[in-house]
């Protein structure tokens, strides 16, 4: 009797966090569950492999996994992905992060492996460091998608820059991320959510503007730009809070610059949260970063009906057209992210507008249905 061979697919991440490339991860393991035999091989022991586990995905912890590059312990995390893809002896290794992504695509090309797939979350070169750092990512970044089959690219900014590298043209295809319909909070329950998570913010009457942003709290994010436009908005609009959602090695920084600037009372960081319990609370969604791929935040909060301002880098000005569905401004640039704040803040009419465009856009073009049906079909061509 004939038995039918269930594919595996191996997903491999650097950090088991919950960001951008850790939800992606998520999605398509949890959605593709069934079709293929899924397994998810991170580092770390955080949110995503706690709630990969909870959903039924068996996880592999990668011990010797770290975000920054060292020579000794890369060639140990090497031999660690060597022995669990040996183990697993899966069909499809799929990559995500460069550094992950290179040894895990060298070690499953070594193995055999049918179909090697890389992920790109944003090209990791274009963030801010040294010389010698830069151009060992540039490496490690080319080296991963030369040993993939197949690159997918989530923005076509970061498309074109693959299009470039040597013997690259012809693997590489464009996907963008995509969003299922979240079911959001109520206005007024998330105003209340958020008044949990800041008790001063139940005294404020009338109630002024809410700006919010959430994401993983590190540089490139710039969330210090979002601070520095506030420092300017509540001198025009004293009613003005804003609300920082997220973890991250920036937390104490930006602490700090709130208390430098005399901002305690209106700039609040509120840690990890649900962000479909807090986006129906704000008025303005904000995004200065210095580097993204196609940032989940973006659709979430275009799924929620707000106007979003947001930096011009990687994907965003994919989803925003600026002046019509959110406005744009430079990577970083607090007086920019300032302009706009104020733009907005007296012009209601603007805000709905630029909201109701952004939805639309984001549930014709960015649907998790169609993401998962182009990956898919990755796994077998």
């Amino acid at each position: 009797m004939k038995t039918t061979h269930t594919p595996k697919v191996l997903y491999i991440i650097t950090k088991s966090v919950w960001f951008g490339a850790q939800r992606y991860v998520y999605d398509l393991a949890t959605e593709l569950q069934g079709v293929y035999d899924v397994v998810v091989a991170l580092g770390g022991s955080g949110e995503l492999k706690t709630r990969l586990e909870a959903a039924g995905i068996r996880t592999v912890q990668v011990r010797t996994f770290q975000r920054d590059i060292h020579f000794i312990k890369e060639a140990r995390a090497f031999a660690e992905l060597f022995r669990i893809i040996w183990r697993e002896r899966p069909d499809v290794v799929h990559v995500n992060s460069s550094k992950a992504g290179g040894l895990g695509a060298v070690a499953a090309r070594l193995l055999g492996v049918h179909r090697v797939i890389f992920t790109v979350h944003g090209w990791p070169f274009r963030e801010q460091r040294g010389r010698t750092a830069r151009m060992l990512i540039v490496f490690f970044s080319w080296l991963t998608a030369f040993f993939a089959h197949r690159v997918i690219l989530i923005a076509d900014v970061d498309m074109r820059a693959a299009e470039r590298m040597p013997f690259l043209r012809g693997k590489c295809v464009l996907i963008h991320n995509g969003r299922a319909p979240l079911s959001f909070a109520s206005r007024a329950a998330a105003q209340e959510y958020l008044k949990v998570l800041v008790p001063s913010l139940r005294n404020d009457s009338p109630r002024g503007v809410w700006v919010g942003t959430v994401g993983e709290l590190t540089r490139n994010k710039a969330f210090d730009a979002l601070v520095w436009a506030m420092r300017s908005v509540v001198d025009m609009f004293p009613k003005a809070r804003c609300v920082i959602a997220g973890e991250g090695e920036e937390y104490n920084t930006l602490e700090r610059l709130i208390g430098h600037l005399g901002l305690s009372q209106q700039v609040f960081l509120v840690g990890y949260v649900d962000t479909a319990r807090v986006l129906p609370a704000l008025d303005v969604f904000v995004l200065p970063s210095l580097k993204e791929g196609l940032p989940y935040t973006v659709l979430e909060a275009g799924q929620a009906g707000l106007p979003v301002i947001a930096s011009t880098t990687g994907g965003i000005p994919e989803v925003i057209t600026d002046e019509a569905s959110g406005i744009l401004v430079r990577p970083g640039d607090a007086d920019e992210v300032a302009r706009a704040l104020e733009l907005l803040f007296r012009n209601q009419d603007k805000r709905k507008k630029y909201g109701k465009a952004l939805k639309k856009a984001v549930t014709e073009r960015f649907s998790l249905e169609r993401m998962l049906e182009r990956t898919a079909a990755l796994y077998h061509h």
